[in-house]
């Protein structure tokens, strides 16, 4: 889903058709902005993309959302101010692949309290966007904001606490499985060792670019890749998500799988280790996430 906001003038379409200009690029960062007094003096004009940042992130804390910089997205905006098309394959090819993304143009940069103003009473075009950019060419400036198809790995230990719990009130609840019906079977414990062959299964998943349970290019399978770590069990199982944005999404994409609904609900399984990784440009999937389960 992409948006296109207006802000004194309207943009009807996804780009920016805009004519050439030379688009300010600072670096624009959450640490210079922590820098940069607020509120500015009364009347400030803004003139240059770090101050139309510091605007544009006291907005989007206004709308109670926590957004921070992205050079990437800096560069977009720079691009559409000077008329390039801006459109998901753009961002794919910036790197950052997105599940949504909106832009706005101000077309003439005034004081920061009427570009505040411009900017206001916009939350639906801001919560649930954790990333901008910006780019401002002397006389406008352009905004793009961001949900990234990507996860956020420096929450990895939040993320499989709350896939171990998924998967445990999967199997709490009972499942149908495809045309089975499978009663309420009891918790999975976390397991380190079975945690390790996850994590080698999403690092070489991107890697070399396959999908499935046998890596084509080493020939690892899940009893290898846990034998590999440490367990001494050859009888584990796999179950793979991909392109999950958060524990709950590859929790249901699993149990929407007969074939994963089944492993999950077997009662035989009493550990798991899980863990998630994102793409690389050029990948088939955005995210994987491996779970692999043990007795």
């Amino acid at each position: 889903m992409f948006r296109c906001a207006p802000v004194l003038s309207v943009l009807a379409a996804l780009l920016g058709l805009c004519s050439a200009a030379h688009a300010q690029l600072p670096d624009v960062t959450t640490q210079a902005l922590a820098a940069l007094p607020w509120p500015l003096a009364a009347n400030e004009p803004v003139t240059d993309a770090l101050t139309f940042a510091l605007v544009v992130q006291q907005d989007f804390q206004a709308c109670g959302q926590d957004a921070r910089p992205d050079p990437r997205l800096n560069d977009l905006a720079g691009r559409m101010l000077r008329g390039f098309k801006i459109d998901r394959a753009a961002f794919t090819a910036a790197g950052l692949p997105v599940k949504a993304a909106g832009m706005v143009l101000v077309p003439k940069l005034t004081s920061w309290e009427k570009v505040r103003d411009s900017l206001a009473n916009q939350c639906g075009n801001r919560v649930g966007y954790p990333r901008y950019g910006v780019a401002v060419d002397g006389t406008r400036a352009a905004l793009v904001y961001a949900r990234p198809a990507e996860l956020d790995l420096s929450a990895r230990a939040t993320w499989n606490a709350a896939m171990l719990s998924g998967l445990n009130e999967a199997r709490r609840q009972g499942q149908r499985c495809g045309d089975t019906l499978y009663p309420g079977v009891g918790p999975l414990t976390a397991d380190a060792t079975l945690a390790q062959a996850a994590t080698q299964q999403v690092t070489e998943l991107p890697q070399y670019n396959y999908r499935g349970h046998v890596n084509p290019v080493t020939g690892s399978t899940p009893p290898t890749r846990a034998q590999a770590a440490g367990w001494p069990d050859a009888e584990v199982a796999e179950t793979l998500a991909y392109d999950a944005l958060t524990p709950d999404e590859a929790v249901r994409a699993l149990l929407d799988s007969p074939p994963h609904c089944r492993i999950i609900m077997d009662a035989r399984w009493r550990r798991v280790g899980v863990d998630e990784n994102n793409g690389l440009p050029g990948t088939v999937f955005t995210t994987y996430w491996a779970q692999v389960y043990g007795r």
